[in-house]
């Protein structure tokens, strides 16, 4: 069944099986929005902010870190629906949406659907309760329009606004290819990802790619070990990725990087900063990791994401483009 683009991605129970999501078409109804369940003002496309960002009770901690550094996101229901909240009922609707600036806006903990089912875009403001809105036109791009985050450097960022293909804590793209296991990426090319951006000279964020592996096709960080990778293309202000450095100037794939770990999270930083990186293939940086002993071979890649980490500001800053190639295609 296909998904118009922009549908939104609403948080649902954990009764859904993980990893497979209902999906609903809305045709004349649809249920009523956070803002009208929370009786905000009926103020159109205003940031709908402040719903489900608090850690879970019991969930894990690291130098001020949430588990995984992004928050559980439970199994979904895939609605359609328009920018504000209004039911798609005909494909021209979406199409006269997608050539309006801002189309999609997402804020707080929600995700929609691009126009490709390869594609989500989520808001992930899992670490604050200011206003924070992404603002995107139905394809796998966004901007940040409306900023008020402002946490500490030496913790977790309050959002990590980005695109993503694969399994996000359970809540799965369709047709991504993915998982791939790790020891099929030896073969060069099997999995690549490009990612162009646009960065502003304030605030306090990074730019970067974020990608997921498991010891189970379709776990969790929560259910089952793995192995959280970051890659910074580059960054602003005073941060700096988690745990510390464990080598400089190594080369990889043809890109030199300083590599960071902290016993869940393998950063690697390039060493020349840059805002686009292109035709990577993750390969390479799968077995320096493998090399290093922080995952084994038999593990499997399931979610590759790419965005900003917010601390303080970012609006502004835009993801131009992102694409992922697996082994059914890009």
């Amino acid at each position: 069944m296909q998904v118009v683009p922009g549908a939104k991605v609403l948080q649902q129970g954990r009764h859904l099986r993980s990893g497979w999501p209902l999906i609903l078409a809305i045709t004349r109804v649809r249920p009523a929005s956070r803002r009208e369940r929370r009786k905000d003002p009926p103020d159109g496309c205003a940031p709908r902010h402040g719903a489900g960002r608090i850690a879970r009770e019991g969930d894990p901690v690291r130098r001020g870190q949430l588990l995984g550094r992004r928050r559980a996101l439970p199994s979904a229901v895939i609605v359609a629906v328009a920018a504000c909240g209004t039911a798609i009922a005909h494909p021209a609707a979406v199409a006269a949406a997608s050539a309006q600036p801002c189309a999609v806006r997402d804020s707080g903990m929600e995700v929609s659907q691009t126009d490709s089912r390869l594609h989500y875009v989520q808001a992930n403001e899992y670490n604050s309760s200011a206003p924070f809105v992404i603002c995107g036109n139905g394809t796998p791009e966004f901007d940040i329009a409306t900023s008020g985050i402002s946490v500490a450097t030496g913790g977790a960022p309050g959002a990590y606004p980005s695109l993503y293909t694969g399994c996000h804590w359970g809540t799965c793209t369709s047709d991504s290819g993915l998982p791939v296991q790790v020891s099929s990426l030896e073969v060069p090319g099997t999995v690549t990802a490009s990612y162009v951006t646009k960065t502003v000279s304030t605030g306090a964020w990074d730019d970067a790619y974020d990608i997921f592996y498991n010891a189970s096709p379709i776990g969790t960080p929560a259910s089952s070990p793995g192995l959280e990778m970051m890659v910074w293309l580059t960054r602003h202000g005073s941060v700096e990725p988690a745990g510390s450095v464990v080598a400089g100037n190594v080369a990889i794939g043809g890109r030199t990087y300083t590599v960071w770990y902290d016993g869940r999270t393998v950063t690697y930083v390039l060493a020349s900063p840059a805002t686009s990186m292109t035709g990577l293939d993750l390969g390479p940086l799968a077995a320096d990791a493998v090399a290093r002993g922080y995952m084994p071979a038999s593990w499997y890649l399931i979610d590759i994401e790419a965005g900003f980490e917010i601390w303080q500001g970012g609006k502004g800053l835009a993801a131009s483009s992102f694409s992922v190639c697996t082994p059914v295609g890009c």
